[in-house]
């Protein structure tokens, strides 16, 4: 076993080579960003999904207060205890964000569905990949139920007129 190491930009770079018949194992340890072109950039970073999620709670309530309604991310301790991820001036709604890649809807939305039964609210999940637009998935009879009101509510605006 064959062990070089180098000095670059203050990062120490140790390189494992190991030679065995047809076969060769090279393991880097530390950083290389510094002799990279790409500076690292083609390699997967772990990504902390609580923090993910926390700042998709908090970009979607700026979501809705740049729609005039009023919202903030919920204080949640331990989840599944009811307390909605965003509090927000939405009437009858209860919103799940969730901010995934690989998201299982029917999942999300049943627990969606048993956080909501708490307080009465239709249950929606509020979803978004990086790089994309927020989505919104909730069952077709909500999803018919509210465009019924909007339906009632511009029927009766017009005959205001």
């Amino acid at each position: 076993m064959e062990t070089r190491e180098q000095l670059g930009t203050g990062t120490l770079v140790k390189q494992v080579v190991e030679i065995r018949p047809r076969k060769i194992n090279l393991t880097i340890q530390g950083s290389f960003s510094h002799c990279c072109p790409n500076k690292g950039k083609h390699m997967k970073k772990r990504v902390d999904g609580n923090a993910k999620g926390k700042v998709g709670e908090r970009e979607f309530a700026a979501l809705l207060r740049s729609f005039g309604f009023e919202a903030r991310r919920g204080q949640q301790f331990c989840g599944g205890n009811g307390d909605e991820d965003v509090v927000h001036s939405v009437p009858g709604m209860y919103f799940e964000v969730k901010r995934r890649e690989k998201l299982n809807v029917r999942e999300a939305y049943d627990q969606c569905v048993r956080d909501a039964k708490l307080s009465g609210d239709v249950p929606a999940v509020i979803h978004r990949c990086n790089r994309s637009k927020w989505m919104i998935s909730l069952s077709a009879e909500h999803f018919l139920s509210l465009m019924r009101v909007i339906g009632e509510f511009e029927t009766d605006r017009g005959s205001d007129v």
